[in-house]
C-alpha cells in the first residue's frame, strides 16, 4: 500500500494508465459522463465538470465512509 505522497502518485499513475486500457480514452469517458449527466439534469455540463462531480463523489466517501486509501487515490487521479 503506498505511504508517502510521491507513493501515493505514483499509484495513481499507474492506475491511470490501467483504467485507460481497460475502459478507454479518459477524456473520451469523461465526456460520455458529461453527456449522460448532461440529459438527466437537462443542463449542458463539460467533462471536466464530470471529473469534479466523481471526484466529489470520492471526497463523501472518505467523509462518510472508514479509511480507503484508494479513496484518495481515485480523487486525486479525477
Amino acid at each position: 500500500m503506498a505511504r508517502t505522497p510521491s507513493e501515493v502518485l505514483e499509484k495513481v499513475k499507474t492506475t491511470i494508465a490501467d483504467r485507460g486500457r481497460q475502459h478507454g480514452n479518459y477524456v473520451e469517458n469523461l465526456n460520455n459522463i458529461a453527456d449522460l449527466q448532461s440529459s438527466f439534469l437537462g443542463q449542458r455540463l463539460q467533462g471536466s465538470q464530470a471529473a469534479i462531480s466523481t471526484a466529489l463523489l470520492k471526497v463523501s466517501r472518505i467523509a462518510c465512509g472508514s479509511f480507503n486509501i484508494d479513496d484518495y487515490q481515485d480523487a486525486i487521479g479525477y
